[in-house]
């Protein structure tokens, strides 16, 4: 019995004295080669080399541990172990103070005087044991009082900070859908892209404290335009802009996002309530006109604005006002392309001083000037000619003619 109770113990001894041998042969195996390798190469084990290797081991390391996503992960741990024992503490402190008695033991919290550790730690209490440290404690309290509050103030402009940033990836994540949805060919793939779009507009306003985002607002009222401009889900996103901005003191940026919200909601409106859509491209006018003439893109945006009410003034039977803004229209086409063809004359002297480069941006512009240009020319010549054709036109909801019907059959 004694045999087999022993037995197991040898074979385990067996076992253990293999395993150590096996270790020791492969470490003299391993020993023997890097003899080899050192008398072959010999710089490839020398110190200098297996310092380098040291030190990019530790910067490898180093980096691992000092990542952005280490050092924050790191840091809610922290803040879960202090939260719990600063719980734990309070907890214990509340129990001390509905049920005082000797023998309880708490743990103090971690701003705990010294002189006040020292009675919550005595098994018996008494009224005077708290006399000599109330005032440094109440001093002691108020100063961490006044850090908390600095911290949680300095907390949450960072996380103010941070879900900024989360707003601005989600709208260029949506700027680029809606790009690749302009460059498909396909139908399905642009209204999936279109949505795509929308849905990283949506999410920004779906942040806390960016629900009133103006730049989040106006994109996902144009790419509701673009998907179903005559919904009231697209009216209530561009009155929605308009009521977030309303509320804001005027600036020149302000007044060009708030003109440009009541001009896109002036078009929607336009062929159910020209009246309306009337005033607000009157209304768009003056907000960029308050602050002087616009420049560039924002004076191609007052053209438009005024070459859009001069139409909405036509079909109202305004036979003066109407030409009058259409022959503005047509001024501020003319100077901008003068302008532009000026400074693409010095284009790289302009990027140079304006430190940016966007000679494609001033090509587009220039491009968007001439075509407004042509379209002003031919409203101007057409209500020379026939204002009344021109106006009933408009009236009936049919456009702008093209051309003369007799001479469209003329041979």
């Amino acid at each position: 019995m004694d045999s087999i109770g022993t037995e197991w113990i040898d074979r385990v001894w067996i076992v253990v004295f293999w395993a150590i041998a096996a270790a020791m042969s492969a470490v003299a195996a391993l020993s023997d080669w890097l003899v080899e390798l050192q008398s072959r190469y010999p710089q490839l084990l020398s110190p200098q080399t297996l310092f380098g290797l040291v030190g990019t081991g530790l910067a490898v390391w180093r980096w691992w541990e000092g990542r952005e996503a280490n050092l924050y992960r790191r840091f809610e741990r922290m803040i879960e172990r202090d939260e719990a024992e600063l719980v734990k503490a309070r907890s214990d402190l509340l129990d001390v103070v509905n049920r005082p008695g000797p023998g309880l033991l708490i743990r103090p919290p971690v701003f705990a005087e010294r002189p006040l550790r020292q009675v919550l730690s005595r098994r018996k209490w008494h009224p005077s044991s708290f006399a000599r440290v109330g005032q440094a404690t109440d001093r002691r309290l108020e100063s961490a009082i006044r850090t908390c509050d600095r911290k949680v103030s300095a907390h949450l402009d960072r996380l103010g900070f941070f879900r900024q940033q989360i707003g601005s990836a989600r709208i260029i994540q949506g700027a680029i859908a809606a790009v690749r949805a302009a460059r498909s060919h396909e139908e399905h793939k642009q209204q999936r892209l279109d949505q795509e779009a929308l849905d990283h507009f949506r999410a920004v306003l779906a942040l806390p404290g960016h629900q009133e985002d103006v730049a989040a607002l106006e994109l996902v009222a144009h790419q509701l335009a673009l998907l179903d401009g005559a919904s009231q889900s697209t009216i209530d996103a561009y009155l929605a802009v308009i009521q977030v901005l309303e509320g804001q003191q005027p600036s020149p940026r302000r007044n060009l996002i708030l003109a440009r919200a009541k001009r896109c909601l002036g078009v929607l409106r336009y062929p159910t309530a020209p009246g309306s859509a009337q005033g607000l491209l009157s209304d768009a006018i003056n907000l960029l006109t308050e602050f002087g003439p616009p420049r560039d893109r924002d004076f191609l945006e007052l053209a438009d604005t005024v070459h859009l009410d001069g139409i909405a003034r036509l079909r109202l039977n305004m036979i003066v006002m109407g030409p009058q803004q259409l022959s503005l229209a047509q001024g501020h086409y003319r100077d901008l392309i003068r302008s532009v063809r000026a400074r693409r004359h010095g284009l790289f002297r302009w990027m140079s001083r304006e430190k940016r480069f966007s000679g494609h941006r001033v090509a587009e512009l220039q491009a968007r000037a001439e075509h407004g240009l042509a379209q002003v020319n031919h409203l101007i010549a057409l209500n020379n000619k026939r204002q009344t054709l021109l106006i009933k036109s408009l009236r009936r909801g049919n456009g702008v003619p093209r051309q003369n019907r007799r001479r469209r059959h003329s041979p």
